[in-house]
């Protein structure tokens, strides 16, 4: 492992690349999807000015790193401009006299300010914003109830007054989403109470556009943890779809959409690629524990540690060169490897591998404490793993190997058992290879832990075993919802386990029994378009397909929606976490006149915040430069 010290440029200078940091338009905003009113929208600005040493005591105690900060009573704006330190920062100063607002504005306007801090007159009592939005709050001697000030600040959000500092806890109805599939077990399925049917918007935020609908999609995969939201996606020019492309790992506020920092991937899987041919393993390229970001900064690189607060490289796991996918566990990062390049790799280097050259892969364990490589299995020679199929449960590594499930001893690596999927038995008793046909950088097989049962899918047939025995519980039929999704979808849901193709029946998750039908194919799915190209997902209650648009399935009630004009990306397709839906921008070519373009984060219940609860004044007031 080498560690490195946190001085390295973030972003090199590049062209034809829309610095989004500039141009990034958040909107926090009391908003009906259905009227589109804004509360507050704030542009972010160019400048970047250094500041007395207040402003920069507070936001060091507070230990900050960019977002919404909101100064309550702010006066004449000089500590607000102090707060304003970088570019990754909107700060919005409320002030109850309306002369101390007119001097703060005059303020900044000379700094050339305005425009990333704003003032606006309130009325001492109520923060006009939406809940969840705000990244820090100052304040001295303010009388705004605590109880506001919690309202409007987002989890792991801050608050710093009169020298103390409070920070917001995640409430233990919202989830975070911390790998691509949710969390190591590989059950992409959301423990959030909030989110359910979008009605209301929380932020829009840049890229706009993609790049082509026809070729690779520039958004490749998403995770969120402790306020942040990490993704990597393509910042070529969206007006000419044959020119270079640039990819780049970016964090954002997950609440309010403000853009925090990026940093450069020196290389990626083609742009012209078809965007239904994979390569399955970009989307698991990508984790964080909130505190870090686990990240390939390049094909065939080793896993890279990015400190998830500013993006500097920590440390980079060398013994994880070639890496695949991953998944992170208790600390410790299971990365599967491939032994003569990575298989998505080994596509891009035009090199005419043999099955022999992309099935061969090794598993590999680091302590993410210590930077230690705990094991490496095999030791010496390598299997045929399957990709998509690693996670990691209860103390157990496992996936498809082979004509087989393979479980491990997460702390050494030793094989536990072994049991054969469905069909491959005899050939498995020969000793026979892997049965499977598929081309390279592609897979339908999908592997789900939940409790004490694995839930192993080879395309075709779904078997649960017992996860300490390897002991076949019940199998059933299973297949991918169209013939160009990756992986077979099997999301457990309250011990009931949902599968593809259509997503109509959940058995017992033990015994394979039939518990719930909802035959809701025909009726909730809009007729006359093909499944989309990604995994659906869910939440503990909706079960949420990706047809036409969005399908929410309720798997506890009667409240089934369809939203056609929101809709997942190719090859990954939408987010879940933190009381809300995250939609990528996408160019998809279906029904263009009926969708939303750009980087959304939706709610399904409304801001408890009224704009028309405002005593006074208005909430977009006309400047100088309207007229």
């Amino acid at each position: 492992m080498r560690f490195r010290r946190k001085n390295t440029p973030l972003v090199p200078p590049i062209q034809n690349v829309r610095e989004i940091e500039e141009t990034d338009l958040m909107k926090i905003a009391a908003m009906r999807l259905s009227s589109m009113l804004t509360a507050v929208c704030l542009c972010l600005g160019l400048s970047a000015i250094a500041h007395a040493a207040e402003g920069e005591d507070i936001l060091s105690q507070a230990d900050f790193h960019g977002g919404l900060i909101v100064h309550l009573d702010c006066g004449d704006g000089s500590l607000t401009a102090q707060l304003c330190r970088s570019e990754n920062t909107v700060v919005l100063g409320l002030e109850r006299d309306p002369a101390k607002v007119a001097q703060a504005r005059t303020r900044l306007h000379a700094e050339g300010l305005y425009g990333r801090v704003a003032v606006v007159q309130y009325d001492g009592n109520r923060i006009p914003l939406l809940d969840d939005s705000v990244t820090l709050i100052v304040a001295e001697n303010t009388t705004v109830p605590r109880d506001e000030i919690l309202r409007v600040l987002h989890p792991f959000g801050k608050a710093w007054i009169d020298g103390e500092v409070t920070v917001k806890p995640l409430p233990p109805d919202i989830d975070q989403w911390t790998h691509y599939l949710h969390e190591a077990d590989n059950n992409a399925v959301a423990h959030d109470k909030r989110i359910g049917p979008p009605r209301h918007m929380q932020f829009l935020a840049d890229p706009l556009w993609t790049r082509h609908h026809d070729r690779l999609s520039s958004f490749t995969t998403a995770v969120t943890a402790e306020g942040r939201l990490f993704y990597i996606s393509d910042y070529g020019p969206v007006f000419d779809p044959d020119e270079p492309p640039h990819w780049f790992v970016t964090a954002r506020d997950a609440f309010n959409g403000a853009f925090l920092w990026r940093r450069p991937i020196s290389s990626w899987t083609d742009f012209m690629r078809k965007f239904r041919s994979g390569p399955v393993q970009l989307q698991r390229l990508l984790a964080t524990d909130g505190k870090r970001v686990f990240v390939t900064l390049g094909l065939d690189e080793p896993v890279s540690v990015l400190d998830a607060a500013d993006g500097e490289v920590l440390a980079v796991y060398d013994s994880t060169r070639h890496a695949e996918e991953f998944v992170l566990d208790d600390g410790i990062l299971y990365v599967q490897v491939g032994a003569r390049g990575a298989e998505h790799a080994l596509i891009e280097q035009g090199k005419k591998a043999s099955q022999l050259d992309y099935r061969q892969k090794r598993l590999v364990a680091v302590d993410t404490r210590s930077g230690k490589t705990l094991w490496m299995w095999p030791a010496e020679d390598a299997a045929d793993i399957m990709p998509r199929t690693l996670a990691v449960a209860a103390g157990n590594v496992f996936v498809q190997e082979g004509n087989t499930t393979l479980c491990l001893d997460a702390r050494t690596g030793t094989p536990r058992w072994r049991t054969p999927l469905p069909g491959k038995a005899q050939n498995a008793k020969k000793g026979k290879g892997s049965t499977f046909a598929r081309s390279m950088g592609w897979t339908y097989a999908t592997l789900v832990v939940h409790d004490d049962v694995v839930l192993s899918c080879d395309g075709k047939t779904l078997q649960a075993l017992d996860s300490t025995s390897g002991k076949a519980l019940w199998q059933c039929e299973a297949r991918t919802p169209f013939g160009r999704t990756p992986s077979v979808d099997i999301l457990v849901v309250r011990d009931v386990v949902w599968t593809s193709p259509d997503l109509d029946t959940g058995r017992d998750l033990h015994t394979g029994k039939i518990v719930r039908q909802t035959n809701l194919t025909e009726t909730l799915v809009t007729a006359g378009h093909h499944h989309r190209c990604y995994r659906n997902k869910a939440t503990d209650r909706f079960v949420i397909q990706g047809y036409r648009g969005l399908e929410f399935r309720d798997t506890i009630g009667e409240e089934h929606v369809r939203h056609n004009w929101l809709r997942g990306i190719c090859e990954y397709g939408i987010l879940r976490a933190n009381g809300m839906v995250y939609l990528p921008p996408h160019n998809c070519g279906c029904d263009p006149e009926a969708k939303l373009y750009g980087l959304w984060a939706l709610k399904s219940t409304e801001s408890s915040f009224d704009p028309d609860s405002l005593s006074f004044g208005r909430l977009i007031e006309t400047g100088p430069a309207f007229d």
